[in-house]
């Protein structure tokens, strides 16, 4: 006997004489999550009974037990769910009790909210929020700055075990910055999301030059991504500025970059370097004097 069943006495019917319910259901609340046992007791021992919600006859499984122990006849719920809200009835031919289950749905909390994210251009990102207890699908909202997202191939909707929500965002543009805002019934949780350019790296970088008084020398070096704005050329540490005798050239919508020195004389031998970015590269320019015995060649 279970030790919390307590067992009534049945009333000694003739033989023959229908089963009735001495003590009916009773109408039953509690919290959302918690288990329930519905209780009625028969007039007589070993009576078959269904147990019923609404007119779906119930079946004994994960979700329902039933039990008789003599005359009692119990219905235990499990994990009370809102849709489990209801009238349960227990059938016994030709008697019935009717009883109502109200489920208070457990308050919801963000366990674990939003952390803001920077990635680079073209990557992915994904934000999760976990909540305490599970929402229906449409007390559900992803934003990012204004826009509502939906589930879709570039914005990626999920929930996964522990009523994590996630959103991942493929592909980022650099206007995808913004603020991703979840939202869950009353529940607010904020993070940002920062789209950056990929680092420049220098692909081809620049070689020591040696030329002649009143030469010239060409620098070249290529870079990773096309950058124009963001590059530079140095001599000495100072910037170099375009004049008849320095010619600065970028190609291919700024993955190489040019730079021409002219009518180059002994004493602007230096050191030359190129800037992009956080990226950098550096030659040394030798600039020689024409020994005598060459001019007298070039003379003749």
């Amino acid at each position: 006997m279970s030790p919390c069943l307590t067992l009534m006495p049945c009333f000694l019917l003739p033989p023959g004489a229908p089963a009735f319910f001495q003590k009916e259901l009773k109408n039953k609340e509690a919290q959302e999550g918690d288990d329930i046992t519905l209780r009625c007791e028969l007039s007589k021992a070993c009576v078959q009974v269904e147990w019923r919600k609404g007119g779906i006859v119930l079946q004994a499984g994960k979700k329902y037990e039933m039990r008789q122990e003599g005359c009692v006849q119990e219905l235990r719920i499990r994990n009370l769910e809102p849709e489990d809200n209801g009238y349960y009835t227990c059938d016994a031919g030709d008697q019935l009790t009717t009883a109502s289950v109200a489920v208070q749905e457990a308050e919801v909390l963000i366990v674990c909210g939003l952390k803001s994210t920077d990635v680079f251009l073209g990557e992915w990102a994904t934000f999760s929020c976990q909540l305490s207890r599970g929402v229906r699908p449409a007390e559900v909202q992803w934003w990012l700055d204004g826009t509502l997202l939906q589930d879709s191939p570039s914005s990626e909707i999920g929930l996964s075990q522990g009523h994590v929500h996630t959103l991942t965002l493929k592909d980022l543009a650099p206007d995808a910055s913004g603020t991703v805002t979840f939202k869950a019934c009353s529940l607010v949780s904020y993070a940002k999301l920062l789209v950056k350019a990929k680092p420049i790296e220098i692909l081809q970088g620049l070689e020591n030059m040696d030329t002649i008084d009143g030469g010239e020398a060409l620098f070249e070096c290529s870079i990773s991504r096309c950058e124009i704005k963001d590059c530079r050329w140095l001599i000495e540490g100072k910037p170099v500025k375009e004049s008849p005798t320095k010619e600065i050239v970028s190609f291919e919508s700024g993955r190489r970059h040019l730079l021409l020195l002219k009518d180059l004389h002994v004493g602007d031998s230096c050191k030359v370097t190129f800037q992009a970015g956080t990226a950098t590269t550096s030659a040394m320019l030798n600039v020689k004097g024409v020994s005598p015995q060459l001019m007298s060649n070039l003379q003749y």
